[in-house]
């Protein structure tokens, strides 16, 4: 073998491995190798991994491997590395795999990744060696903040002709004992809050701040509020009625107070070419951070904005849920845009909810005031544990009416980030093709999470679902529609449903009845043929409004209830939605409350499990 040596180091320098000689050699060197058992280090995996902030040095983040393959069987018998600027951060085991923290918790801004970090296995007797895979680290929280329910609405915008409101009922599912319940809305200058209440005549503090825009103009509101356990509503009074009302209203658990950790509101700021930009605020520190709540609302009040927002791309590492679109398909001087956004910040630093808005250029490369409103709160453990069941996390209603009579576009795209694996669509103002529920193709999904329709065989009414989805952040779903046709009333709710089954959809059952005022009940009676589950309802009433569903027993009615209420607000377009969460398979007679003289009401009911 010394004899050797001068032509393996000449080898050696010309790139040559030892596996190769290996080959020719007539003596192992440590494997059996032979012509037929090439060995190769193809892989490190996996490529990706999660840190828990706060965690304590030498904490196990994963472990990686490397993999040969040859011609038999062989495991990597080699060793490990790290390499890269962020590498410092952590520590590899030489011989396992394994990647802890290295003396002092990593960096971590926000939830975000860390790069600039490679795994490095060496393995002298593989081709391929040695083999370099770059990976991620991402920092997650071991109590982070989570959505237990999100309720968004469309609004009765200046123009749509509808009459004034007061004393707006927020309906919710009932809040869990120790979360917190983050309130943003919008009315008109001068029209004030007179009080806030909510169904246990819990006493609601003052608003954390407001963002008045002047006379005739926006004036919103951010209130944080700990509700007692099981309260299933909030009313707001204003001093006077009008017409332009717009709200979010968003429970968490695991916020470790209501207090706010700072807050930044501003009215009337411009969107210049189409970008909404709020001074910045620092939060205060704290060990678990802060998240960041904004609220961003059209703050023209009953005057007609210039512009309509055909999108919303949230600021940088922020996550953007809703986003009114539904209202502005009619055309230029109609509709009210918002949208809510947040962003875990785990170290306190300077933040702008900016948010940008395509379609806000139409004045000269500009677009109209908005009033912008942030929150920080302290992030901690607290309140429920987080749902295992079948739940509906996220409700928001769509609005369109023929304001204008446009015609449809060639499609129609609406903003959402989905946190469960269940969406549905729930329409109930159908009006053939010029409805734009009456999709011209399949409805699909940015994440390629399509749709399936469902038809009422009685009312024609449609449901629309997508099941066994994945989670998706600041996505979009696209309804291809009838282009050129005359747009007709339109109007439902997208629901996102957490824990359901990947084959979720169950039955259907639907109903087209006389109705008059009063009660309607069996519209419709549905046997779901699966328990337990979720049923979502609905009916549409020719002279509306409905204003309330008193069975099954335990239902959400998911509208808001108000005085003014009318047969075309947009709020739910004088008709009513609802949900149940079932625990047997016994019949459902929906039955619902006309303050209309009613006429027709097609009722449908759709289960999932």
């Amino acid at each position: 073998m010394k004899r050797l040596a001068p032509l393996l180091i000449a080898l050696a320098a010309a790139g040559i491995a030892w596996a190769h000689l290996a080959q020719l050699m007539p003596i192992p060197l440590g494997r059996p190798y032979t012509a037929q058992n090439v060995l190769n280090l193809v892989s490190v995996a996996p490529t990706s991994y999660d840190y828990v902030t706060g965690s304590s040095s030498g904490t196990v983040v994963g472990t990686a491997a490397g993999l040969v393959t040859g011609t038999s069987t062989a495991a990597f018998s080699g060793t490990y590395a790290l390499s890269g600027s962020n590498a410092g951060e952590f520590t590899i085991n030489s011989s396992t795999g394994v990647i802890t923290t290295n003396g002092s918790t990593p960096t971590c801004s926000s939830t975000t990744v860390i790069n600039n970090i490679n795994v490095v296995a060496t393995d002298q007797y593989a081709y391929g060696s040695p083999y370099t895979q770059a990976i991620t680290i991402t920092c997650v929280l071991n109590d982070a903040p989570e959505i237990v329910q999100h309720w968004d609405t469309a609004t009765s915008s200046a123009g749509s002709g509808q009459p004034a409101g007061n004393n707006y009922q927020l309906n919710v599912q009932p809040t869990g004992s120790g979360d917190i319940v983050v309130l943003a809305f919008t009315g008109v200058s001068g029209d004030t809050v007179s009080s806030i209440t909510d169904s246990a005549s819990d006493t609601i503090p003052a608003a954390v701040c407001s963002a008045d825009n002047g006379s005739t103009n926006g004036l919103s509101y951010l209130y944080v509020i700990a509700p007692t356990a099981g309260v299933t509503w909030f009313k707001i009074a204003f001093s006077a009625s009008f017409t332009e009302f717009n709200y979010v209203l968003t429970e968490y658990n695991n916020i470790a107070s209501a207090t706010a950790q700072g807050h930044n509101c501003q009215a009337g700021l411009a969107s210049t070419a189409g970008t909404v930009t709020p001074t910045s605020f620092t939060p205060t520190s704290n060990s678990n951070g802060n998240l960041i709540y904004n609220y961003t609302a059209l703050a023209t009040g009953t005057n007609s904005p210039a512009c309509n927002a055909s999108g919303y791309t949230p600021a940088s590492g922020f996550e953007r849920f809703g986003g009114n679109t539904s209202d502005w398909i009619n055309g230029d001087g109609y509709g009210f845009q918002s949208v809510m956004q947040t962003e875990t910040q785990l170290t306190a630093a300077a933040v702008s909810a900016s948010v940008t808005m395509a379609g806000e250029t139409c004045s000269s490369g500009n677009g109209d005031p908005f009033n912008s409103l942030t929150v920080a709160l302290q992030i901690g453990a607290a309140g429920i544990a987080y749902p295992t069941s079948i739940h509906v996390v996220q409700t928001q209603q769509l609005t369109t009416d023929n304001f204008g009579s446009p015609n449809l576009p060639s499609s129609f795209s609406i903003p959402f980030s989905s946190l469960g694996n269940l969406r549905v669509f729930m329409f109930e103002a159908v009006n053939g093709n010029g409805s734009w529920d009456t999709a011209n193709g399949t409805v699909t999904s940015s994440d390629g999470c399509n749709f399936t329709q469902v038809t009422g065989a009685n009312t024609g009414t449609y449901v629309y679902y997508a099941q066994n989805c994945s989670p998706c952040s600041n996505c979009t779903i696209t309804f291809p529609l009838h282009s050129g046709t005359a747009l007709a009333n339109t109007a439902g709710k997208f629901y996102d449903v957490i824990n359901a089954s990947s084959s979720s959809y169950l039955n259907e059952a639907d109903a087209a009845l006389s109705c008059s005022t009063g009660s309607i009940a069996a519209d419709p009676s549905i046997t779901p043929s699966s328990a337990p589950g979720l049923t979502l309802a609905m009916v549409g009433v020719g002279n509306g409004p409905a204003n309330g569903a008193t069975a099954p027993s335990g239902l959400v009615y998911a509208v808001p209830q108000f005085t003014g209420q009318s047969d075309g607000e947009h709020l739910a377009f004088g008709d009513a939605h609802a949900f149940y969460n079932y625990s047997s398979t016994t019949a459902q007679s929906w039955t619902w409350t006309i303050a209309g003289t009613g006429t027709t009401c097609g009722g449908l009911a759709a289960a999932f499990h």
